[in-house]
């Protein structure tokens, strides 16, 4: 009954995927639109976290945060005074003193939320903006525990991609050739839809797990292939997924290698540890790798793993943030 349920939401995600795909990627973004909204999201902070809380906390009987919120004591007007007078980082901070907050184990409903005695009910599906279209399903990376399914919103894509679009250009990188290390579908399959719609689209989808593995999901098979099939439809075909595993990185060393040796910059998105896979089979072959560059996230970037990386002369960012809020910060 499980398989058959999953079966049909994955049919329902599809339906809506597939049709707004080609609109999607046609619709670019542009360095003027991205600073621009950036700009005004800055400009409008209080008032939008405000409006958020009106919309999508106080009215909503399921939320955990309402809860939070009503055994602080504190109403819509309490709310806006403090944001007010504190602006929006005082007002959490306050917030947080008074327990209104969920730590990452409460957020994704491993542990009970459990505030002076009283257990609030919480799970990812109270969490989720109830005016999102679910379009594409992720995953978070599963770094400090297991996996957890992110319904994503293609609209929230799009907006994540204005801070993907102005860190590429703080770094010169728009025209780099770039491909995303990861997994076959889910949330690789989104760091290859914001690169495309900046204007970035990657050369090379490489996957860790073989994406013809009958074990993966099938939710994974149909997104990529809807992927390819969509972005065809909007002129700006982009990359099947290619099994590179883990242990054996030696396609993308190459890809590497000959990119440099074509006088262009190769840029890899992917984890910490593959990065420093890369580096260590580039040494073993004697391949330089100096002047590549490396976005890594889902791990940490440790001092030992950037003095790995250092050692080939290879430019690495970290790129802080998750799947379920988006990007919190990059290098």
């Amino acid at each position: 009954m499980t398989a058959q349920t999953d079966l049909l939401e994955d049919l329902r995600v599809a339906a809506r995927f597939f049709p707004r795909l080609p609109g999607f990627l046609r619709h670019r973004v542009t360095s003027a639109e991205a600073r621009a909204t950036v700009r005004a999201r800055l400009e409008s902070r209080e008032a939008d976290f405000l409006a958020l809380c009106r919309d999508f906390v106080y009215t909503n009987p399921l939320s955990p945060y309402r809860a939070l919120l009503a055994h602080a004591g504190c109403d819509p007007g309490d709310l806006e005074r403090l944001v007010r007078s504190d602006g929006v980082e005082g007002a959490l901070a306050a917030l947080w003193r008074q327990g209104v907050y969920l730590t990452v184990e409460e957020f994704k409903g491993r542990r009970p939320l459990v505030r002076g005695g009283r257990t609030i009910p919480v799970d990812p599906g109270r969490l989720v903006n109830p005016r999102a279209v679910v379009h594409v399903l992720g995953h978070s990376s599963g770094s400090r525990g297991p996996r957890t399914v992110v319904p994503l919103d293609l609209g929230w894509v799009r907006d994540h991609a204005m801070s993907r679009r102005l860190v590429l250009e703080a770094r010169n990188g728009i025209g780099w050739h770039h491909a995303v290390w990861g997994a076959p579908g889910g949330s690789e399959m989104v760091i290859v839809l914001r690169f495309a719609v900046v204007g970035a689209p990657p050369e090379h989808w490489f996957s860790q797990p073989d994406p013809l593995d009958p074990e993966l999901a099938a939710r994974y098979r149909w997104s990529w292939r809807g992927l390819r099939w969509g972005s065809r439809l909007a002129g700006m075909p982009l990359p099947l997924p290619r099994h590179v595993p883990l242990d054996r990185p030696d396609a993308i060393v190459r890809w590497m290698s000959d990119t440099l040796r074509a006088g262009a910059i190769p840029h890899l998105k992917t984890y910490a540890s593959a990065a420093i896979a890369v580096c260590q089979a580039a040494g073993a072959a004697g391949v330089d790798l100096a002047g590549a560059r490396f976005t890594l996230t889902g791990e940490p970037l440790t001092v030992a793993r950037q003095a790995l990386l250092e050692k080939v002369v290879a430019e690495a960012r970290p790129d802080y943030g998750g799947i379920e809020m988006g990007q919190v910060g990059e290098a």
